[in-house]
């Protein structure tokens, strides 16, 4: 196999959906990939062990061995190289996808999903970038006490990370990529991270102070989205102007 490429496993039960992800996937400029395939969890629980997957994109609902008894197999019985794993579902309820994100799921998909988003989730897993978390720890955290985020809550933690991410990557990441560190330290889901992140942004917003209305160049009429707020934070350790 290419030393370069992402060798994945999909364990889908659906033909047609494995064919759609196969070729989205495949087609995808920059992502070389090795794509496997599995019917059903039985099915996936051998291949992985057999062949050593990168990552595993994990369907949840499926015959004889379901996607969550596979996840509580390879909990039980990890195999000597566990991958990646990718879950892709139509199964929403909160409940469902805090189990298995427990069980050890890097990142959470609802059904349909966006290729783009998913080729993104992908290669933030699979092939961190060498620059990643160049920018110092100090900065950020400097500039977010400056604008009154609360230096105990989570969300300030969250939108350091995610601005350190933005910083560091290429232009035009997507927001749900460079959330993934966020994802995969709070073991969490994109919807709790982001909540977290809009919390402490009204409480900077309602703070008003000279360094955000400096940040954001005066005072928004309304509190701007976590997209604005966190490009223009990334944007700032990017120039340095915060030294």
């Amino acid at each position: 196999m290419d030393r370069d490429e992402i060798h994945i496993l999909l364990v889908e039960n659906d033909e047609s959906t494995r064919k759609l992800l196969r070729d989205g996937l495949e087609g995808m400029s920059g992502l070389p990939v090795r794509i496997d395939e599995a019917a059903d969890g039985a099915e996936g629980l051998e291949a992985i062990r057999a062949l050593r997957p990168d990552l595993v994109l994990l369907d949840l609902v499926m015959p004889r061995v379901s996607g969550l008894g596979l996840l509580l197999s390879l909990q039980e019985d990890p195999p000597p190289k566990l991958p990646r794993i990718v879950v892709l579902s139509r199964v929403s309820a909160e409940e469902v996808v805090e189990q298995v994100l427990d069980l050890g799921v890097d990142f959470f998909f609802q059904k349909p999903v966006q290729l783009r988003e998913l080729a993104a989730v992908i290669r933030s897993l699979c092939r961190p970038r060498a620059g990643e978390g160049g920018v110092r720890r100090g900065r950020v955290h400097r500039l977010l006490e400056e604008m009154g985020a609360p230096e105990h809550r989570l969300g300030t933690r969250w939108i350091a990370l995610t601005a350190q991410t933005l910083a560091a990557g290429p232009e035009g990441m997507l927001l749900k990529e460079a959330y993934y560190p966020a994802i995969q330290r709070s073991r969490s889901s994109y919807g709790a991270v982001d909540k977290n992140i809009r919390d402490v942004l009204q409480t900077i917003h309602a703070a008003a102070t000279p360094r955000y209305q400096a940040l954001m160049g005066g005072l928004p009429s309304r509190c701007p989205s976590s997209k604005a707020f966190l490009l223009r934070l990334a944007r700032e350790l990017q120039e340095g102007r915060a030294e």
